[in-house]
């Protein structure tokens, strides 16, 4: 059995297990953490208690068909770049109200409303 934690580079060797027949357990991050910090208070646990302990107790994470990942990770990408264009925005807007702008630049997510944006702040540095 291997058991991996769910960060983002393990679809590979979930993978690799599949085709050779291994089983594969996914864990969660935080339990993982929480194992270790446990293992460390123990002394010894049997192999089937310990056993237990990963495959019942802190490996809950789920792990995606290879079917579903390309649109999950697509939809993570897109959720990523979209916070980025939101504090982009958000940033320009602040900017502009720091400068004390009279022009009203609130509407700057569509396109047609950010023509000339450029021009409204006087000084090139900003």
């Amino acid at each position: 059995m291997v058991g991996v934690e769910n960060i983002f580079t393990w679809y590979w060797i979930a993978d690799l297990c599949r085709k050779a027949s291994v089983d594969f357990v996914l864990g969660h991050a935080l339990y993982m953490k929480a194992i270790h910090e446990v293992r460390q208070k123990m002394t010894r646990l049997t192999q089937e208690k310990s056993r237990h302990y990963f495959e019942e107790e802190c490996f809950p994470a789920y792990e995606y068909p290879k079917t579903v990942r390309l649109t999950r990770d697509l939809l993570r990408r897109r959720n990523h770049f979209m916070r980025k264009r939101s504090e982009l925005f958000a940033h320009i807007v602040n900017t502009a109200s720091q400068y004390n702008l009279e022009e009203d630049i609130g509407k700057i997510r569509k396109k047609r409303h950010r023509e000339g944006l450029v021009q409204i702040f006087h000084h090139p540095d900003v």
